[in-house]
């Protein structure tokens, strides 16, 4: 079992190595899911990690917009590999991989619609008939349906996302002690991260004059297209982000502002 930096299109997927000896984390293995979102962290965005990538001669110049960059993994030796969800992670994202920050981000919207309703349908419906996981997906699930009719939420509600989030990010080691489960932390930060960039970073204002950051955009949200469990709502909304920034990258070609 390994992790890899990969760069990657519909017909292939291509390993990304040596990153370790020309940046500045010490100790880095190119093989930890760990490393490579911390490595990944280190930069502002997706546009400054391919310009590093190709200056130092890890990759060569391509157009992005016929590659993505993501995380793969590989079960075994011989093992096809498989492309992790959401992306990669930046600077901005650091936060998210701290299990406390997890708790406190996702009890604080229990209220938020839009983020339940998300929430739900990737967890509850997966994770609904098993037995660690039941009771409280359960109660959130109740809550939220008691929430939209009476606009009132269950006292427990909170304390019952906080449980979830604890359990969620443990494992226990060899020696029958919890430990954090880094694989799923990364998985509820990418989650989080991802309403971030479908919800509220949205609002920001999208770079106008630099048509290879729009290419990386489409590219990414081409990318997220891919994922086989996306909801009929996630799908409308990358959907619509594409149109969006093809239409801007048009104007730029044209001259229009």
């Amino acid at each position: 079992m390994r992790y890899s930096l990969v760069k990657y299109n519909r017909q292939k997927v291509e390993d990304i190595t040596g990153f370790a000896k020309r940046c500045d984390i010490p100790n880095l293995n190119e093989n930890s899911l760990e490393d490579i979102v911390k490595f990944t962290n280190t930069f502002k965005d997706e546009s400054e990690l391919w310009d590093f990538l190709t200056y130092s001669g890890l990759i060569g110049p391509q157009l992005t917009q016929d590659n993505s960059l993501g995380i793969a993994y590989y079960a075994g030796k011989n093992s096809d590999p498989t492309i992790l969800p959401y992306g990669l992670s930046f600077k901005e994202d650091k936060k998210f991989f701290n299990v406390e920050f997890l708790k406190s981000y996702f009890t604080n919207r229990v209220r938020n619609v839009d983020f339940m309703d998300y929430f739900l349908n990737k967890y509850y419906n997966r994770l609904k008939n098993v037995n660690l996981f039941a009771y409280r997906l359960q109660y959130l699930n109740d809550a939220f349906s008691h929430y939209m009719h009476y606009h009132d939420l269950p006292r427990d509600t909170m304390d019952e996302m906080y449980g979830f989030i604890k359990d969620y990010t443990l494992r226990k080691d060899k020696t029958g002690n919890y430990v954090i489960n880094f694989t799923r932390v990364r998985e509820l930060a990418m989650f989080a991260i991802n309403y971030e960039r479908l919800y509220i970073r949205k609002s920001k204002p999208i770079i106008k004059d630099d048509s290879k950051d729009l290419d990386i955009e489409i590219s990414h949200y081409e990318t997220l297209l891919m994922e086989d469990n996306l909801s009929m709502e996630e799908r409308a909304i990358y959907e619509n982000k594409i149109k969006e920034l093809q239409i801007i990258k048009k104007d730029n070609i044209y001259g229009r502002k």
